[in-house]
């Protein structure tokens, strides 16, 4: 079975085809409240799930997984690399939320020499000290600061949230893609 996920423009939707039964149709509120308590954003606008091959019926609610983890791929909130030759099977509340323990773990073991228990925590010493930029990372962030107009104060929250992004993937190194992402979450009043 291969589950594909679609978003795009208009009245928010969430439709899932491809011969889901009743304990399918509704792991739309599982994956939704899933996505919701573990701090992410559910896509905004239509999403539309395939379950194939679509001649052969699904039942249960093993697909909840696959299918959050689709849309936060097709949102952007993850990277899709690998997905596509990934087995994934079960409740996505409890996948999230082992990602999440496990980002929160890796905050606390790098972050208990200083006192603190995780990246929100952190004040401008401990920014420079744990989100070292390479010089990819910074010609991104002086491009950022420049056309964004971001002030220090802000600069120092996307590193921040970067770091969570990078220890969510179970990154070491504060990367680009992880400042990029950072960027795109941010506020218009952090300017």
């Amino acid at each position: 079975m291969e589950v594909e996920v679609d978003t795009s423009r208009g009245l928010p939707s969430f439709t899932i085809v491809g011969l889901p039964d009743a304990a399918v149709q509704e792991s739309r509120e599982r994956v939704q409240a899933a996505v919701k308590n573990a701090g992410l954003t559910f896509p905004r606008g239509r999403l539309t799930v395939n379950l194939a091959p679509a001649a052969l019926g699904k039942e249960g609610p093993a697909y909840a997984l696959p299918i959050a983890l689709g849309a936060l791929a097709a949102s952007g909130q993850i990277r899709p690399e690998g997905l596509e030759k990934t087995v994934s099977l079960g409740e996505p509340s409890q996948a999230i939320r082992r990602r999440v323990e496990a980002a929160r773990q890796r905050q606390r073991e790098r972050l208990s020499a200083a006192g603190l228990a995780c990246n929100a925590d952190r004040g401008v010493a401990e920014v420079r000290q744990f989100c070292v930029l390479d010089d990819a990372g910074r010609a991104l962030v002086r491009q950022a600061m420049a056309q964004l107009q971001i002030s220090a104060r802000a600069f120092h929250r996307i590193l921040k949230l970067a770091r969570t992004i990078a220890d969510l993937e179970g990154a070491q190194a504060l990367a680009p893609g992880h400042l990029a992402e950072a960027l795109q979450y941010r506020p218009r009043r952090w300017a």
